[in-house]
């Protein structure tokens, strides 16, 4: 990183405005023991931090949307990084849902001292007015909970905070959307805890402009017979990656993660994936694809770790790729250490250009070239969404594969 890229002298201006700074002090040195990495880390070694480059800046709570809630959904809204927390805490009154304080984060130590990735640690130190919300035991929130993060301006640093803590036998549908049209830099992060029997539905769309940056740290633990479902759709960007850890403590626990990329120009993706086996009996399947066009550039690197205790694990891991653009590039990395021996446990990945017969077919049925190719790659890029809840997110992932199609 070159000097445009001041980030300690940015981290002192932040704090001087806020009281009660010692966690995020506390993250910003962890931080600053990591470093940054670079093409030399082993998890780095295919994606650049170049257009981190920046002279950045960050902005406080201005102008946020109010809370809207209709019969689909309920969408939050966060600017800048930033929540309106006494409005959200006002529309989730109905709901059985509370609002955490902020500090609780920087309470739970295993979450800050066991984080090894750098960008977790700077999102942190940065926290200002983040969402944290615990779903009550035995609460079925059927309605979706969208967030939707925007940016107000050119050269924002946001670090979006969201944790949830889902009780025992609840249930919920929720959504992140990030949003820019500008040169900005998203640090985000999400930390999910699901007890037992617990059922998290989570859908992550990324659509920001071409030349913005993310890196997007999420974070997992599964008690007992908890489901997580998540799914990642994303147009890419200058630099775009998407890390997520999921910690399986908990037996007859079951982990779905899907993703798809839907790239075109230079644009770049990596999702980045760890799944931790602990417990017995506990079922994990990714699902990872990617259509790629001009001279984009797609990165997969999953690793499935299953543990001596976690006998009977059965887990699945796949990452298919299609390559539209003669100049487009994959980098692609499965891989699994498994500890026990009575385990069920795949990974593969394969990579390809569009079936010339399938496409030919088409157009004999005077199909024309371009919607024949649209055709392919529509039913391509659909199974993604296969075994997910029919619902209002499910309908926001369909459109959204349908416009990345249409480009």
């Amino acid at each position: 990183m070159n000097e445009n890229l001041d980030i300690k002298n940015l981290f002192t201006k932040f704090i001087d405005n806020l009281s009660c700074p010692e966690g995020r002090l506390a993250a910003f040195e962890r931080f600053e023991a990591l470093g940054l990495p670079t093409r030399h880390h082993e998890d780095w070694k295919y994606t650049s931090l170049k257009s981190l480059q920046n002279n950045w800046h960050v902005k406080g709570m201005s102008k946020i949307p109010k809370t809207i809630i209709s019969q689909d959904f309920i969408k939050i809204f966060s600017y800048n990084g930033v929540f309106d927390l006494e409005d959200i805490k006002l529309a989730l009154s109905a709901y059985s849902i509370e609002i955490l304080e902020a500090e609780a984060f920087f309470r739970n130590s295993k979450l800050q001292i066991q984080k090894t990735d750098p960008f977790w640690h700077l999102n942190h130190a940065f926290l200002n007015r983040g969402l944290f919300l615990k779903v009550l035991a035995k609460a079925n929130i059927e309605i979706p909970i969208v967030v939707e993060h925007i940016v107000d301006s050119e050269n924002v640093f946001a670090n979006p905070v969201i944790l949830i803590q889902m009780e025992e036998d609840s249930a919920l549908n929720f959504c992140e959307t990030f949003l820019s049209k500008e040169r900005t830099w998203f640090n985000s992060s999400f930390s999910g805890f699901l007890s037992p029997f617990s059922r998290l539905n989570f859908y992550k769309f990324y659509q920001n402009s071409e030349i913005s940056s993310q890196v997007d740290n999420n974070y997992f633990e599964q008690k007992d017979s908890s489901t997580l479902r998540m799914l990642s759709l994303g147009y890419g960007s200058q630099l775009l990656r998407s890390n997520i850890h999921v910690e399986i403590l908990g037996k007859q626990a079951n982990t779905d993660l899907r993703g798809l990329a839907l790239l075109n120009n230079k644009r770049e993706m990596d999702h980045n994936i760890e799944i931790h086996h602990v417990a017995p009996a506990s079922t994990s399947r990714q699902l990872f694809k990617s259509i790629l066009n001009g001279e984009s550039h797609y990165v997969f690197k999953g690793n499935v770790r299953i543990e001596r205790e976690a006998q009977l694990t059965d887990s699945d891991q796949l990452n298919k790729n299609l390559l539209i653009g003669r100049k487009a590039r994959v980098d692609t990395r499965p891989q699994i250490d498994v500890f026990a021996d009575d385990v069920k446990a795949t990974h593969g990945s394969a990579t390809g250009q569009m079936n010339p017969d399938e496409k030919f077919y088409l157009e004999s049925r005077c199909i024309s070239p371009g919607r024949a190719k649209k055709i392919l790659c529509g039913g391509y890029a659909k199974e993604v969404l296969a075994s997910l809840p029919i619902n209002y997110l499910h309908q926001q992932a369909q459109d959204f594969i349908q416009r990345g199609l249409d480009v």
